[in-house]
């Protein structure tokens, strides 16, 4: 298995008309993007390229067509010489004696036998250094009107518009890494419909507060993203185009109410929902060694779950208002899409960016609500 992964890695042959084949399934994906019901992964690139424009998280993982012709088997290989390197690799493995996983990783993982190492000549002329520039975040807006009635799988679909609101979150090696995820377990989430039961996350926030309440919403779900030196908070939300600017100030208001604090038994019950997430998932082999080598990539050691439960512990309903209130002193970062302007005449679209970094900074979302006032709380 060793060997397959390391003639994978160092050792791969590339042929021309596997490399277009790939750009016609990146081209296939990126159209397809935003046309699919499920919105999520459409909307978690749009957030980072509105939070981190133009710069490393800001920059789409989704192909760009405009870009294939530059991709050559040459900048390939070179890209590889460069990131597929021993000291940017972590080799994991559960139920397998060290010693002899030790003695096979040197044996197959030998960059020197790698093929652009045995051959120059397949390298680009020109390839570009590791890019280790520092993550800046920088808030700012994407909006995409387009028509979304079509959206389905031949069956009947909602027609839908999203929105989502997003800020500076931690990354992972910060110590306000855990306070965020607490957050996130508090806030929770999901879709209109929920079987329920058990560790489904029905009483947490945007269950309790949002969706039971604003029977208009079909999805609600708050996210963080953490990375080596950044962080992004946001909550995603989806709704038919007339309520768009309803869910903005709903999931707005989420965020303010943050700032004031949270009471010790939903404290209690985002912690305990957190810490289950967590341990039901070491329960399975392939995660374990996942995020053993997840962990010393990122920490350099792995942190053991027993540590990790005793951090979920220790945060407080302080940490919980101190994140909350520094998060919102960011700029936000908004993206709208769909019918982002409503489709009745009476509909109000979503407000100008300016109008919301207005009622953020003055914690007061009365500029965004319509002479027409609607009931949501």
């Amino acid at each position: 298995m060793l060997e397959i992964i390391s003639n994978a890695i160092f050792r791969p042959k590339i042929h021309p008309e596997e490399i277009m084949d790939a750009f016609s399934a990146s081209d296939f994906e990126s159209k397809e993007l935003g046309e699919q019901i499920e919105i999520e992964p459409f909307l978690n690139d749009r957030i980072h390229q509105a939070a981190f424009r133009s710069n490393t998280l800001g920059f789409s993982k989704y192909g760009n067509p405009e870009a294939f012709s530059e991709i050559s088997r040459e900048r390939i290989f070179g890209y590889l010489s460069k990131y597929y390197a021993p000291n940017r690799i972590v080799l994991a493995g559960v139920g397998v004696p060290h010693k002899e996983f030790y003695s096979l990783a040197e044996t197959y993982f030998d960059e020197r036998t790698s093929t652009w190492a045995l051959d120059k000549s397949i390298l680009h002329e020109k390839v570009p250094e590791i890019d280790q520039s520092t993550t800046q975040y920088t808030g700012g807006e994407i909006r995409k009107k387009c028509d979304l009635s079509q959206v389905g799988l031949g069956t009947p679909y909602p027609h839908l518009a999203h929105v989502a609101l997003g800020f500076e979150g931690a990354g992972y090696r910060s110590e306000d890494f855990v306070p965020f995820c607490v957050l996130q377990a508090l806030l929770g989430g999901g879709g209109s419909f929920s079987a329920g039961g058990p560790g489904k996350g029905m009483f947490t926030r945007l269950y309790v507060d949002v969706l039971n309440r604003c029977h208009w919403l079909y999805r609600c779900t708050a996210f963080n993203y953490s990375y080596s030196d950044a962080g992004l908070f946001c909550i995603q939300a989806s709704c038919p185009p007339d309520n768009l600017n309803e869910a903005l100030i709903v999931i707005a208001d989420q965020f303010l109410r943050l700032g004031e604090g949270v009471d010790d038994d939903e404290l209690s019950r985002a912690k305990v929902q957190l810490k289950s997430q967590i341990m039901m998932n070491l329960e399975v082999r392939p995660v374990i060694f996942e995020d053993l080598a997840r962990q010393v990539i990122a920490h350099g050691h792995r942190r053991k779950p027993e540590e990790t439960m005793r951090l979920i512990d220790n945060v407080t309903n302080e940490d919980i208002v101190r994140v909350a209130q520094k998060m919102l002193h960011s700029k936000p970062s908004l993206v709208g899409f769909g019918e982002i302007d409503g489709l009745s005449k009476k509909a109000v679209g979503l407000p100008k960016f300016d109008q919301l970094e207005e009622a953020i900074a003055q914690r007061d979302l009365r500029v965004l609500i319509p002479k027409k006032v609607f009931s949501w709380q």
